[in-house]
């Protein structure tokens, strides 16, 4: 965790005024200690259907509280809002994500030698034989996100830990949210001068995320001891533009965000085809 130990208390007076030691402007002071909790409920199921087909679903219910996640890791919440009050920021991790589905399918066509349907050597298995497909896809909620106000409360320290107000009983994701349009504007207001802003540390939440990856490999038998694998992966393989996080920084200290505020403008990775050769001997 990152603190300012010449931390002042809130206010608009000139900071020497406020801070503890004032001939001395920010004093950045990295600590490593803090109170966390993961609490979790996890289930796996995995089934074999005979020879050539296996499958293994997983999902993991949990809950991750802590001060800080990280020192510049896990996002922008490495600075405690008011430094003099570590427990305020007590709250989600920046790597909270309350439930994930993963999925894993591996099946092997039934043709070729020792396979029920041509059961031969020969070019037939060297074409049909020992192919295996595999599927990989991840499902998840997206992960935590701190508001981001200016530096109203004067604790002159970069990168600031103030937060915006939150509106009570105002719906902070738009209803249909859109790339343009993620937060509701109308759900927060910007600080002012000498002020901590009410919203919690990682109140908000990322879109959530899907992804599928596909693979597919065949192993081709040289002699006893030497064999040729070709592999082919693709990730993302459906190149499913699942969206990045949304901008939750106000921008500056006018009573309007800036047009960033509440947008998002990346998206996770294209889909990548790779293939790979590996000679065993």
């Amino acid at each position: 965790m990152l603190i300012n130990a010449n931390g002042p208390v809130p206010g608009i007076t000139p900071f020497p005024t406020r801070a503890p030691y004032p001939e001395w402007q920010a004093i950045q002071f990295i600590t490593g200690d803090g109170v966390a909790s993961y609490n979790a409920l996890s289930g796996k199921l995995s089934q074999r259907f005979g020879r050539n087909f296996t499958t293994l679903f997983s999902f993991t219910w949990s809950k991750s509280l802590d001060e800080n996640s990280a020192i510049r890791g896990t996002g922008d919440d490495f600075t405690p809002e008011n430094p003099h009050c570590r427990a305020c920021d007590h709250g989600p991790s920046g790597f909270n994500i309350p439930r994930r589905f993963v999925t894993s399918i591996l099946y092997t066509l039934p043709f070729g030698k020792g396979k029920r349907f041509l059961n031969r050597g020969g070019i037939v298995n060297q074409a049909l034989g020992g192919w295996q497909f595999g599927t990989i896809t991840a499902v998840q909620d997206g992960t935590s996100i701190t508001t981001r106000s200016w530096d109203s409360a004067g604790q002159a320290i970069v990168p600031d830990g103030n937060r915006l107000n939150c509106v009570a009983g105002a719906s902070q994701v738009a209803d249909a949210p859109t790339a343009d349009r993620y937060f509701v504007p109308a759900a927060f207001s910007n600080t002012v001068a000498g002020q901590f802003g009410n919203c919690g540390r990682n109140n908000l939440i990322a879109p959530a995320t899907w992804n599928v990856d596909f693979s597919m490999l065949k192993d081709f038998r040289v002699t006893e001891t030497h064999a040729l694998q070709f592999r082919m992966e693709m990730f993302n393989a459906p190149n499913h533009p699942a969206w990045g996080r949304p901008s939750a920084a106000w921008g500056s200290a006018n009573p309007a965000p800036s047009t960033a505020f509440g947008r998002i403008r990346t998206t996770s990775q294209l889909r990548q085809i790779q293939f790979a050769l590996k000679y065993y001997f």
